[in-house]
């Protein structure tokens, strides 16, 4: 059968959605799926915890550094499920075991921390592309990127 007249094939079609919207709506069933985020980014190589200058009194003691960020991130796990990690960039340039390493050492702490996903920012790619492959390789988890060519072997 044919249908030629366009009022019809219109509420034909406004029909089969109000139909598709009111079973989803009232039979499908429906599940509330909680996700905590726990999003790094500009970590600059800060493996290690660094003096808490900020804090008042006569010993401010450390802060900061993977370790605390491992015992943080721990303790969310213990509690919640769907614990995501994930880092915006620039992680390991500016301290010398991160320049040293060209990365390796944060990445391997964030590998021990078990990070999700990391984007990656402009110091990734300090020492080239080949050294932020490399990393990739060794990384248990995917670098995401957007807006990015390599072309003969350099970022653009």
């Amino acid at each position: 059968m044919e249908i030629n007249n366009k009022k019809i094939k219109i509420g034909l079609a406004g029909s089969i959605l109000a139909a598709s919207v009111f079973y989803v709506i009232f039979f499908l069933p429906t599940s509330r799926v909680n996700i905590t985020i726990v999003g790094t980014n500009d970590m600059h190589g800060a493996v290690w915890p660094v003096s808490a200058r900020w804090r008042q009194g006569p010993s401010p003691g450390k802060a900061g550094g993977f370790s605390a960020l491992s015992y943080h991130v721990n303790r969310l796990r213990e509690v919640r499920e769907n614990v995501l990690v994930v880092d915006s960039g620039d992680f390991f340039q500016g301290t010398p075991e991160g320049n040293k390493s060209q990365g390796m050492i944060p990445l391997k702490a964030m590998n021990f921390i078990g990070y999700d996903a990391l984007a990656l920012g402009n110091h990734e790619f300090d020492y080239g592309v080949e050294p932020a492959a490399a990393l990739s390789r060794e990384a248990r988890f995917p670098f995401l990127a957007a807006n990015m060519r390599v072309i003969c072997d350099e970022v653009e």
